[in-house]
Formats: structure tokens, sequence, C-alpha cells
């Protein structure tokens, strides 16, 4: 190895440079990716499992910081977008339930299933399957809409 190359590294994980996307790209992320937001809140409510403590939350967690993590991660490997969805979906989970900004109702399905201690693992198993779904989608969307 060169002195340049040991000190230089190539890089093997997700880069900024993977948010250049164009509007029309952007804009249909944030279509595909909204509604599954606001819909899965709906179903976390009437379900009672766990929901945002505030509407507006979809928002900035959909659309700033899901659409921004698929971005980056979009042509990359869909097992590889998985791994980067837990942790980017594990950091969002444990914030929000620890801020109290994300609500898990007493006694909800997953506790029992997968018992309190193991719900914030199960949701950020399931919710970690957004990053590489939501790209799929959307990419099949751009293809079908002939979006650059």
């Amino acid at each position: 190895m060169t002195e340049d190359e040991l000190c230089h590294p190539p890089r093997v994980g997700p880069s900024l440079a993977g948010l250049q996307a164009s509007t029309k790209r952007v804009a249909l992320y944030l279509a595909v990716y909204l509604p599954v937001g606001f819909v899965m809140n709906e179903i976390g409510k009437t379900l009672q499992i766990a929901e945002f403590a505030n509407g507006w939350q979809v928002l900035t967690c959909y659309g700033l910081y899901l659409v921004p993590c698929s971005l980056i991660i979009r042509h990359r490997h869909w097992f590889d977008q998985y791994l980067f969805g837990l942790l980017a979906l594990g950091l969002l989970e444990l914030g929000g339930y620890s801020l109290g900004t994300s609500i898990a109702h007493p006694d909800n399905l997953l506790d029992r299933v997968f018992t309190e201690r193991n719900f914030a693992l199960s949701m950020v198993l399931w919710f970690g399957l957004y990053l590489p779904a939501g790209n799929h989608v959307v990419g099949w969307l751009a293809r079908k809409l002939g979006v650059a």
C-alpha cells in the first residue's frame, strides 16, 4: 500500500454525494414517503401501538430525515440499504422514545408478541426496511414516469 492509500482509504460507506438528485426525484421521494408516514402514524394510533406526539413529526421524520437517508444510499445493494436503515432508524427510534416525542402505547401488540423490552428493537427491524423499499418504489416510479 502506498502512503496515500494508507492516509486516504477508499470510501466504502454512504457519502453525502448521494444527496445530489433532481428536484423531480426529490419530489417523487416526498410523494412516496410522506403519505406512507401519515398512514403509518394513523395505523399506529388506531391499533394503539405507537404514534408521534405531534402530527408535524411525520414531515420532519419522513420528509427531512428518511428521504435524505434514502437518497444517500439509493445506489447501494438492497441489503446494504437495510443495514444502513437499521442504524438510521435505530437512532431515530431511540431518540424519539427517550425524548418522549414518540409514544409507545402500554401493553400494545408488539409488547405482547416480543415483550416490552424488545418493542423498540422490533420497530427498528421493521422500519429499517423503509429505506430499501422506498428506494425500490421510487426507482420504479421514476422509470415509469421518466424522472431522472
